[in-house]
């Protein structure tokens, strides 16, 4: 059938970010607040920073040398620099613990400090946007993304091409249990803060902050998945850090840095195959809002919708059921110094819901996602919360989707050959969303015509040779497909078997012995063998009393009797032929002397048949015709030799053997018996192949006879 994928909807990425910011009505407003700095806060200046020896962000150790200037340094003194390479890439902001003169270093040991800490009064404001020329460094996280920006570009665009968001058995190899996503969209963030800080009497600082998450995204991604998934997984795909953004409050740096985490979140369920495509766009701005002495409040709002591509549409058999819910985000965080600043995580996603069959067959929802936070302890602020969690239906099947048919739905296989005369399995599944499968339809040949299906779904072709074959299939609102195939009627001759006399056998003049067996199989007739009347003997002795054919009545053994009349040399030929008249033809040659005083017993090997296969441990039923004229009791016995055996006698160990008592017939001539054993321990061969000697000796007491035949063994794995 169908190979394999099935299209989920994915869905998209971030495509830009924006922090934006406005000012504050609480008094005194932002241009009438002087900045006040303590005397406690101490800004290295360029000779301190230049004497920074090492900081050790986690224990808070900074070592300086002696060109430090900035003085008597007290607990409680709050340390502030802007970033300082590469000992403090980002700058710090740290409350001195203790202050340590070792040798001429002087070694200080802090804490993080608090910005209301080090500035009592101030107000500072950030418009940024973020561009490659201010990418710091990049790393793709997932096979199959890529980041395309150059200095003079305004935006960032990130192609995925086969992005495996889920593979069941963790190798990416196999490729029928994954769900991939292939796409691009575009990334262009901008940075607005706007926050202040106001001393008021009785010496406590009130603080302000404001900042919004604007999101524009407009994007196209296909997603193709392997069939029974259940997911729920996080896959990071992109992670990007910016140069720091130094904003002066006065003489004092307040330093941030920019990072972006691109990711896609996976959840759902799905049953089938399935390959779709998605489109989304969307415009949000998220925000939240302190004044001074107030608490946070959500200041957001959002514009977004999508639709689906349903010629993108396609599964692999009916019985389709699927919720899933690809998403794909981003994740922004500004570090405040070196410390956890504003954080904000926004994404957007659809959700494909598909019962096929069904009406509708499938819903495309879109939606979005939206955290914000701020576990901020530079600025004291401990908030966050889920400000979007909204999806609507972008789009949904409607009319009447037409079914599916390919070639491969069709039975018998395309290119296939089947043989003239044998009835022929049909069969087809059309697959359609709204009805399921549909298991009928009409049939025509290019040389047949209409071609008409028995109860069994079954159709005998007349004649043979190549014909195209049409089939279409309807669903419930008359819609229709059609394919077509080409298949080939063979007319194969028959194969005959001359079983006996192979090669050459003795018969006594006069004498109605049992000496003829044959057999023929033909592809052309129901279960493959071809009726007895058409398998004919013939012998070059005139005088001989012969069967017309193969037939024998139920019951008896298949070895046929025949009396020769005259001594000499005569052949002996097995004719086939089927109803469209073509034939195959074996001969053997049967020798005819006068009886001696004690014949020897006539032997016949029924199974298994000259040139048999068999497996190590395949049990091998032995049979055989055995008589002898003037013998009423007979001794047989099997022997099996290990590979070819070209002398006298019956080699190998015996494996089977037992008496024949024959019965007299009404004219009073002694009647062999056939013989019947199992040998049920197996050869036990090791190769493929190997060949082997079986023999069958039959003794009167006076006279032995003995045949050969050859069978191969194969070793089969277990």
């Amino acid at each position: 059938m169908l190979r394999r994928l099935l299209l989920l909807p994915l869905l998209s990425l971030l495509v830009g970010m924006v922090l934006v910011g406005c000012g504050t009505s609480a008094p005194p407003g932002p241009a009438e607040s002087p900045v006040i700095i303590p005397k406690t806060t101490k800004i290295l200046d360029a000779a301190t920073r230049a004497s920074l020896l090492s900081y050790d962000p986690s224990s808070g150790e900074l070592r300086f040398g002696p060109q430090a200037t900035f003085g008597a340094l007290e607990p409680d003194d709050v340390l502030v620099t802007e970033p300082v390479p590469p000992i403090a890439p980002y700058g710090f902001l740290r409350k001195v613990v203790s202050v340590q003169a070792v040798g001429s270093d002087t070694v200080v040991e802090t804490v993080p400090a608090k910005l209301a800490e080090a500035i009592h009064q101030g107000n500072f404001k950030i418009h940024q946007q973020l561009t490659p020329s201010m990418l710091a460094s990049a790393t793709i996280l997932a096979q199959g993304v890529s980041l395309q920006s150059d200095s003079l570009s305004t935006q960032f665009t990130v192609p995925m091409n086969n992005v495996v968001l889920f593979d069941a058995d963790g190798n990416h190899a196999t490729t029928g249990d994954q769900i991939t996503a292939s796409g691009s969209f575009t990334l262009k963030p901008i940075l607005d803060i706007d926050g202040g800080l106001h001393f008021q009497f009785c010496c406590s600082v009130q603080s302000r902050f404001k900042f919004e998450v604007g999101l524009q995204q407009s994007v196209h991604v296909s997603v193709s998945a392997g069939k029974s998934a259940q997911v729920k997984k996080d896959i990071p795909l992109l992670d990007m850090t910016f140069d720091y953004i130094d904003v002066q409050i006065g003489p004092f740096p307040l330093v941030f840095v920019p990072k972006l985490q691109v990711f896609a979140d996976l959840t759902g369920n799905v049953s089938a195959e399935l390959t779709f495509t998605a489109a989304e766009n969307l415009t949000l701005t998220a925000g939240t809002d302190k004044p001074y002495g107030q608490g946070f409040h959500d200041i957001s709002k959002a514009e977004f919708g999508g639709s689906s591509d349903a010629s993108g549409l396609h599964f692999v058999y009916p019985g389709v059921s699927m919720d899933m819910k690809p998403e794909i985000g981003a994740r922004f965080q500004f570090l405040l110094y070196d410390l956890v600043g504003p954080q904000a995580t926004l994404s957007a996603y659809v959700r494909f819901l598909a019962t096929i069959p069904g009406d509708p067959p499938w819903t495309l929802y879109a939606g979005l996602t939206g955290k914000l936070g701020l576990h901020v302890s530079v600025l004291d602020y401990n908030w966050d919360k889920t400000i979007f969690d909204v999806s609507k239906v972008v789009a949904q099947a409607s009319g009447n989707n037409a079914p599916e048919l390919t070639p491969s739905d069709v039975e018998p296989a395309d290119g296939s050959s089947v043989q003239l005369g044998v009835p022929v399995q049909f069969s087809v599944l059309g697959r359609d969303v709204e009805d399921g499968g549909i298991y009928s339809g009409t049939w025509t040949s290019d040389v047949d015509g209409a071609i008409t299906l028995d109860a069994n779904r079954q159709h005998t072709f007349t004649t043979a040779g190549l014909r195209h074959i049409t089939v279409t299939v309807k669903d419930s609102s008359g819609a229709t497909a059609s394919t077509t195939i080409g298949v080939t009627v063979l007319d194969t001759p028959p194969v005959a078997t001359l079983s006996s006399p192979f090669g050459g056998a003795t018969v006594y003049l006069g004498y109605p012995m049992h000496v003829l067996y044959g057999s023929a199989v033909d592809a052309n007739e129901p279960g493959g063998v071809l009726e007895c009347q058409r398998v004919t003997w013939a012998t070059t002795d005139a005088s001989a009393s012969i069967p017309p054919d193969i037939c024998v009545p139920s019951g008896d053994p298949p070895v046929q009797v025949a009396t020769f009349n005259t001594s000499g040399t005569f052949s002996v030929t097995l004719t086939a032929t089927d109803p469209q008249n073509k034939s195959d033809v074996k001969q053997g040659t049967i020798t005819v002397v006068s009886k001696p005083a004690n014949m020897a017993p006539s032997v016949t090997i029924e199974s298994p048949k000259q040139q048999a296969s068999v497996g190590d441990s395949q049990a091998l039923e032995l049979k055989a015709f055995i008589e002898d004229f003037d013998s009423s009791a007979l001794v047989y016995a099997w022997h099996l030799y290990p590979g070819i055996y070209i002398g006298a006698g019956a080699p190998g160990p015996v494996i089977a053997s037992g008496l024949v008592h024959e019965q007299t017939d009404g004219q009073g001539h002694l009647v062999g018996e056939e013989t019947d054993d199992m040998y049920t321990q197996g050869i036990g061969c090791s190769g493929t192949n190997d060949p082997y000697t079986l023999s069958l000796a039959a003794t009167d007491g006076t006279n032995t006879t003995v045949v050969r035949e050859t069978i191969s063994c194969t070793f089969i794995p277990r």
